[in-house]
């Protein structure tokens, strides 16, 4: 589609160049072409009529004025040219390619499938997938991409969640413990971080002690929730509240009719990948 929309556009560009060539030929062509000796005669005849035009009090700017008159009509007959081709090699480009801008939209859309297509429930093999550099969460069922939405971030959105406080969203591999129809952000799905893999980040950093790192892995491992108390932080949610700009505290935040969809289609345990 590219290659055609190009193609078009150079032969219009064609056409624009050949309009252009042939009204100011058309305008070159209009004025007359005198021989030496009619342009000498044509010099007196305009030098006698000054002088007796002096003397009679006459303006002798008759000739100036009658050929400004003419340069500007050439040039407005040109300019007219040139709108009316314009126009119609517009019309001519959209009749041929009425689709162009919305197919180039259509390459870089974020969602697979129409909204106004509801999902069908119950899904099959849920998952989602986040990319926190594209700003986008992927919902899959039996591996293909049903939906894709935008999301928002926490305040400090590059990098791995760390400690508690440092407002970023943590990356790795996490499922879904906690749903809370009540939540300050219309609705949320809780994800289970710390994980276990965070757990022995947390002991070799000296963040956390062994007795607390033995608590978190217990709850991945039985599919519970994990602590939220320790000083890796915790209460990690995809929740609603909008997407302009990365504002939480480490949450995805989405907009509120898309978090009510998850929210309706996702079961707890759903695994959730978030990916840098």
């Amino acid at each position: 589609m590219k290659i055609f929309t190009a193609t078009v556009s150079l032969a219009a560009l064609l056409v624009i160049a050949s309009a252009i060539a042939a009204a100011r030929k058309a305008g070159t062509n209009g004025e007359a072409k005198t021989p030496a000796g009619d342009e000498m005669q044509a010099k007196d005849r305009l030098l006698n009529q000054s002088l007796q035009d002096w003397h009679t009090g006459k303006k002798t700017n008759h000739e100036i004025t009658r050929n400004d008159t003419k340069q500007h009509e050439t040039g407005l007959n040109f300019r007219v040219v040139c709108l009316v081709w314009i126009r119609v090699v517009s019309w001519f480009m959209f009749s041929l390619c009425p689709n162009v801008v919305s197919s180039d939209l259509d390459e870089t859309e974020p969602n697979p499938l129409p909204r106004q297509s509801p999902l069908k429930l119950p899904l099959a093999d849920p998952q989602l997938v986040v990319s926190k550099h594209k700003r986008q969460l992927h919902l899959f069922a039996e591996g293909v991409v049903v939906r894709t939405y935008r999301i928002a971030l926490g305040a400090n959105p590059t990098g791995d969640k760390v400690e508690q406080g440092d407002r970023r969203t943590p990356e790795g591999d996490f499922y879904i413990d906690v749903k809370n129809e009540r939540s300050k952000f219309y609705f949320s799905l809780g994800l289970s971080y710390p994980n276990s893999e965070d757990a022995e980040r947390g002991l070799r950093d000296q963040l956390i002690s062994r007795a607390e790192h033995g608590r978190i892995v217990r709850a991945i491992r039985n599919k519970g929730r994990p602590p939220w108390d320790t000083a890796l932080g915790g209460e990690i949610f995809i929740h609603g509240g909008g997407t302009q700009g990365d504002w939480t505290w480490g949450c995805i935040a989405m907009e509120n009719a898309d978090i009510k969809e998850l929210f309706d289609a996702l079961p707890m345990g759903t695994s959730v990948r978030i990916e840098p």
